[in-house]
């Protein structure tokens, strides 16, 4: 049970990171992809709107095809995301990018809560809920410094690429939730 929450934590903070990363890289993207902090602040934008409607359209197939499997899936799209991401020649194409990784994150997330509350032994559900949203936690402070670090020491597209090859690993360690 402890390897499951340590899948389920790790893709929250994966995912939140995601979220959160283009703030502190506003200025090496922005430098890099020759465009304003606004025009890169859009690709926030993006997988914020690709989030929103995974939640309403993507999430309720997780009723259908199961959690796991749902956030499987969801966890292949976000690392091709992610990848697209640390391989955008410009700022449509990492918009692009971040849509899609709002897309998986938005269908993962609940994925990630209902597998949380399955896998609890009973009676345990409330604290094996909350061990998983210590990814929320380590996504702000761990997700978030060690990118913006990574970008001073190897530019922005690497932080790109570790959180995608983050992802491929996750893929593969989540084969029995």
């Amino acid at each position: 049970m402890l390897a499951s929450i340590l899948i389920l934590l790790s893709a929250i903070g994966v995912i939140g990171a995601n979220s959160l990363l283009l703030s502190p890289l506003v200025t090496a993207v922005g430098s890099d992809l020759h465009v304003s902090a606004a025009q890169v602040m859009q690709a926030a934008s993006a997988y914020g709107l690709g989030v929103a409607a995974a939640a309403l359209v993507l999430a309720p197939l997780g009723d259908r095809i199961g959690a796991g499997r749902l956030l499987r899936i969801a966890l292949v799209f976000l690392a091709i995301g992610l990848a697209a991401s640390a391989l955008a020649p410009n700022v449509l194409g990492l918009m692009a990018a971040q849509a899609l990784c709002g897309l998986a994150g938005g269908a993962a997330l609940p994925s990630i809560y209902t597998l949380a509350v399955t896998i609890a032994p009973k009676g345990r559900e409330a604290q094996t809920m909350g061990a998983v949203l210590t990814g929320w936690t380590v996504s702000l402070v761990l997700g978030v410094s060690a990118g913006a670090w990574l970008t001073d020491l190897l530019g922005w597209r690497a932080v790109y690429i570790v959180l995608s090859v983050g992802t491929v690993v996750l893929w593969m360690l989540s084969s029995g939730l």
